[in-house]
């Protein structure tokens, strides 16, 4: 992990900045935007405190972790979670946190978590809407979530499939489509089945149908049957008239 540092965020459409700082961080310069600051959010052109983090505050997320409302007085924060954490989404308000939610609340089969030395994945996919205030995210089990970044419930809920990425849709809407998924698979079904159908009743480039390769294989196998008795046919003919010869040679001397 890279160590902890502190950085700013800024609202593209208020004066607003948030500012993210490491417990014990030394290294500010004086003078700087950092100097003296506590994390939280700021009016950008007079350096007025809105809110500071609550004593229930005792995290680091870097930028990546953290989904803001577009009036950056709320986010989500989905930091890469360590063995033995089990929340996995936190909510707040103006500092404070409100809502979370476990792994095993999102995910329906937990062990589709894949773990390295220190930490674990349980995240397909995120997607943060800024202009709707929407966080929509997959699970690696499937499961798909639409959430309310200002109050952080769940909105919306569906299943993606045993491959999930790339199936949500809607970006830029706070709907969600219910019937795409289902349609997905079923398209994705009909292709199998054809594409097996086809391989089934096609030889060698050659489309044929059941009864038509049952006919072909009796003409087959009777032809082979006369190839088989007309050899040694063709070879008893040939001795007798090979004796034949030898026969009447021998008397004509």
């Amino acid at each position: 992990m890279v160590p902890p540092f502190p950085y700013s965020v800024e609202s593209e459409e208020y004066d607003l900045i948030f500012y993210m700082m490491p417990d014990n961080y030394e290294d500010v310069p004086l003078g700087s935007d950092f100097d003296s600051k506590s994390s939280g959010l700021y009016i950008k052109s007079t350096s007025e405190n809105i809110y500071t983090f609550s004593d229930y505050f005792d995290d680091y997320y870097y930028d990546s972790d953290l989904y803001f409302s577009k009036d950056m007085g709320s986010f989500a924060a989905s930091p890469w979670p360590e063995w033995g954490t089990d929340r996995v989404i936190t909510f707040y308000g103006n500092g404070s946190p409100y809502k979370y939610y476990k792994v095993t609340d999102l995910m329906k089969n937990p062990e589709k978590r894949e773990w390295t030395a220190g930490h674990y994945f349980w995240l397909d996919s995120i997607e943060h809407n800024e202009e709707n205030d929407t966080l929509r995210i997959v699970t690696l089990d499937g499961v798909g979530y639409l959430f309310d970044l200002n109050t952080g419930d769940i909105i919306s809920q569906n299943t993606a499939g045993t491959n999930p990425t790339g199936r949500l849709v809607g970006t830029g809407t706070n709907t969600w489509d219910p019937t795409y998924l289902d349609d997905y698979a079923d398209k994705q079904n009909v292709t199998l089945n054809e594409t097996l159908n086809e391989s089934e009743n096609t030889i060698e480039g050659i489309e044929t149908s059941p009864s038509d390769s049952n006919e072909t294989s009796k003409e087959e196998n009777s032809q082979n049957r006369k190839r088989i008795w007309g050899l040694p046919v063709i070879l008893l003919l040939i001795l007798i008239i090979t004796a034949a010869a030898f026969y009447f040679m021998k008397k004509s001397k």
